[in-house]
């Protein structure tokens, strides 16, 4: 579609978010491996970066002091399957429980408490917890009046409340939370709030696991963009609700004038972060040349974004080109 103004003529196109400009160059970071599902969140997140175990058998007294029934167990662990480790933390429990039979500091008819977790490092962040589980138990009480341990063949744990990535190099994140319908109802943005999910200056993210593992099938939708800096390459990313990066939202110009000496346009659609320059060109393939406008950041909740700059010509088509920016 054509639109012409006085002398100057326009093409009004959608454009891709990342036309006529950004890096190609990767970083470290592949995408959020483990979204969309539980089974996703277990098998390709929780499970390989699981190197630690540990479970612990205790009790609260009356005075809400902590006993130990007997020491706790903690191993390196490799498992491939949560079978083999529900199977492996069931063995450990029952065995560190028994504590509850011998210790005579305990009292066997309270309640005892137990608590296994898996665990790896992190070099920057350091120690990341993953799988859990807190359980509580009575002794079971034998017409003898002596006691036994009750059936744990039940017992299996699952996610953390939270799932973490480190995102090398972040300068500045974005996430949103929308309905099935897209219409967004919880956002963080590390320029407008003290976001809860983004850590720019320890360079990660820790996302509530029922977000994470909401994939496109539930009642919500998750959207994480980003913008990294490694040296002279700065990237800027979107991520859908299943981890991996998706297209960037096209933009549209609209809305051009001239007035007194002066071009201006609005910019609608795109992410918002996303920054972008004015380009002219005598025809609607180029060549493109940068204008003398200001660059245009994309604002929250649809808002139009708004470019001016001088007339420097006539009848040139303008167009929209991402640029290299952090917001």
């Amino acid at each position: 579609m054509k639109m012409k103004i006085g002398s100057l003529l326009f093409v009004v196109a959608f454009l891709s978010a990342n036309a006529g400009g950004g890096s190609a160059t990767s970083t470290n970071f592949a995408g959020f491996v483990g979204f969309g599902s539980v089974s996703n969140a277990i098998n390709l997140y929780a499970l390989p970066k699981s190197i630690g175990f540990v479970v612990e058998v205790y009790q609260y007294t009356p005075e809400d002091d902590v006993i130990h029934v007997r020491r706790g167990y903690n191993a390196g662990i490799n498992f491939t399957t949560k079978v083999e480790l529900d199977i492996f933390f069931r063995q450990k429990a029952c065995l560190v429980a028994q504590g509850a039979l011998t210790n005579t500091l305990v009292d066997k008819d309270g309640v005892f408490r137990i608590f296994g977790v898996t665990f790896g490092g992190s070099q920057n962040l350091g120690i990341l917890d993953y799988l859990y589980c807190y359980h509580e138990f009575h002794l079971v009480k034998n017409l003898d009046s002596s006691y036994r341990l009750p059936d744990f063949s039940g017992l299996e744990m699952g996610l953390v409340t939270t799932m973490v990535w480190e995102i090398p190099s972040l300068e500045w994140g974005r996430v949103e939370v929308s309905r099935s319908d897209g219409v967004v109802f919880q956002e963080e943005d590390t320029r407008y709030s003290s976001p809860e999910m983004i850590n720019v200056w320890d360079g990660y993210l820790e996302i509530p696991t029922d977000l994470a593992v909401s994939g496109t099938n539930g009642d919500t939708r998750l959207k994480i963009t980003l913008v990294t800096v490694n040296g002279t390459n700065t990237q800027f990313r979107v991520f859908g609700p299943l981890g991996n990066q998706v297209s960037e939202t096209p933009v549209l110009l609209k809305n051009f004038r001239r007035t007194q000496g002066r071009v201006s346009f609005n910019l609608s659609g795109g992410d918002p972060g996303r920054a972008f320059k004015a380009q002219k060109g005598l025809t609607p393939r180029g060549p493109w040349v940068d204008t003398q406008g200001e660059t245009v950041v994309v604002r929250r909740y649809g808002l139009p974004s708004y470019w001016e700059g001088p007339e420097t010509g006539t009848n040139f088509f303008y167009r929209a080109s991402s640029v290299d920016h952090v917001p």
